[in-house]
C-alpha cells in the first residue's frame, strides 16, 4: 500500500492534509459528513475548509481567540451547515 503521504495536497490547509483527508475518506467511505475542528483561526488556512466548500460537509468550528473568533464568524457566515464556537479548549 502507498504512503499516505503520496496524497498531500494543499487546498486551504497548511501541511497537505486536504489530499490526505481526502484519500482516506475515499477508501474508508463516509456515512455521516460531519467535522468537528478546533483551533481553526479565522478558518482560511484550515482541514475543514475543504470539506466545507469542495465537499459540502457540515459540522462545527470551535475558536477561543476572540479576534480570530470575529474573523472566523465573519468568514463563514453564508455557510449555515457550519456551527461557529467560541470556547477556549484545554
Amino acid at each position: 500500500m502507498d504512503s499516505i503521504n503520496l496524497y498531500e495536497k494543499r487546498i486551504f490547509s497548511q501541511n497537505g492534509e486536504d489530499g490526505i483527508l481526502e484519500e482516506l475518506f475515499s477508501r474508508i467511505g463516509t456515512i455521516n459528513r460531519y467535522f468537528v475542528e478546533f483551533g481553526v483561526q479565522s478558518g482560511l488556512e484550515c482541514m475543514a475548509k475543504n470539506l466545507v466548500c469542495s465537499h459540502h460537509w457540515s459540522g462545527v468550528m470551535i475558536e477561543g481567540h476572540p479576534l480570530n473568533y470575529q474573523h472566523l464568524r465573519a468568514n463563514y457566515a453564508s455557510f449555515p451547515n457550519v456551527i461557529i464556537h467560541y470556547s477556549f479548549i484545554t
